[in-house]
């Protein structure tokens, strides 16, 4: 471990908590539950650091939630079961929220006030040095999901300045993540009016009141692959683009936060190398998150959680394919393969029966007339979260070495 300043000392997360609290596993509905049901969290709840409580599941009716901790201003939440990636991911509710309740997959950290201050092992379970323990010590056979035991997270190594020091460089952190979550709002109103048009342009995905064809996903295919296990070995700190999970949302290619790879000269790599065009699908743990690959991006390849479909062009529009995959007709039945029992994730079949409306294809394209007007906006609001993104992440691996 690195040298801290003199006053700091590592110890292990354990010593500063007073209990680490479960949750339940349940059965719940396909839908969000409403204000006045009860809830159970998803673990993208928490998947991109600030508590998404939208992220639920309505529970089914007469469910046993005796004992199960809701959810309470301040919480300090981790998953404790994700993808590699995302195991350990952590967020705090900003509020109260009495109807949703936590998950087996979900646990609350309680602090030591008197050791700890609660946003600052918010940010510290962040650092590289955190996220070294838990990838290390996460276990898993499947190549999907793994899963952190409550020991485990007991043991994550922290750097602990004093008290003081410790709240100081959390409302730091909180003034520049505050910078950075706004505009990340401005980005989902502004995909939030994308949506809005989609439902104007095709109407219910779900109800079908156009009565546009239906087909098999199967049917529009032209290549269908996922990504490759085992590249950790490839890792670099520059090279080709490697795309994991969270590169992938709302048919967008996110790349605040990406990995590197040197890859193989192989038939393993051509095989996973993205082109301009291909719709990306999550299959393995928050299923069916979407992107489609955009010009220019260069050579990038995609991790085993990850499917490529490579669409017939002349029947459906990539852009359409993922909206379509993204609205509430994909997302119901992705919910209901995931209840069925998905636990290795999606397959190939499970993709190609995935039932799809087919608008006439100049319908299609007026859609993606609609997003090319809209990309001008998009770039400048994501450049502006760039940099802010930029200056977020120096700040907090300055904030953990004392240099603030």
């Amino acid at each position: 471990m690195r040298d801290l300043p003199s006053s700091w000392r590592w110890v292990e997360l354990g010593k500063v908590l007073t209990s680490i609290e479960a949750g339940k596993s349940f059965k719940a509905e396909q839908r969000p539950a409403l204000p006045n049901e009860k809830g159970v969290l998803k673990i993208s709840a928490l998947t991109w650091g600030k508590f998404q409580s939208e992220e639920n599941k309505a529970l089914l009716p007469d469910t046993d939630i005796d004992g199960v901790p809701t959810v309470q201003a301040g919480d300090l939440l981790i998953s404790r079961a994700n993808t590699v990636e995302l195991v350990g991911a952590v967020a705090m509710a900003d509020k109260e929220y009495p109807h949703l309740l936590l998950s087996d997959k979900t646990l609350r950290l309680k602090p030591d006030l008197d050791a700890a201050h609660s946003r600052y092992l918010l940010y510290v379970l962040r650092t590289s040095e955190a996220r070294r323990h838990i990838e290390s010590h996460a276990t898993g056979t499947s190549g999907s999901m793994r899963n952190i035991t409550q020991v485990n997270i007991r043991k994550i190594p922290i750097p602990l300045p004093p008290l003081e020091e410790q709240r100081r460089i959390a409302a730091i952190l909180d003034k520049a993540d505050g910078v950075r979550r706004k505009q990340k709002e401005a980005i989902a109103l502004t995909e939030e009016l994308l949506r809005s048009v989609f439902l104007d342009m095709f109407g219910d995905p779900v109800t079908n009141p156009n009565g546009w064809e239906v087909v098999d996903l199967g049917s529009l295919l032209k290549f269908l692959t996922s990504g490759s296990r085992g590249w950790a070995k490839y890792y670099a700190e520059k090279g080709s683009l490697f795309l994991r999970i969270q590169n992938v949302k709302a048919g967008r290619l996110l790349l605040d936060d990406i990995a590197f790879v040197n890859a193989p000269d192989s038939a393993e790599a051509k095989r996973t190398c993205v082109q301009e065009g291909d719709v990306l699908v999550s299959i393995t743990a928050d299923l069916g998150r979407t992107a489609v690959i955009p010009k220019d991006i260069g050579k990038a390849y995609i991790n085993q959680h990850l499917a490529l479909l490579r669409l017939d062009i002349k029947r459906i529009s990539p852009t359409y394919a993922a909206a379509f995959l993204t609205s509430i007709g994909g997302q119901i039945q992705f919910d209901r393969l995931n209840r069925e029992g998905v636990k290795a994730g999606l397959n190939f079949d499970d993709l190609r029966g995935l039932k799809m409306l087919l608008p006439p294809l100049e319908k299609q394209l007026m859609y993606l007339d609609f997003l090319d007007s809209q990309t001008d906006t998009l770039q400048r609001q994501k450049a502006a979260h760039t940099d802010s993104d930029n200056l977020f992440n120096s700040l907090l691996q300055r904030a953990f070495r004392g240099e603030l």
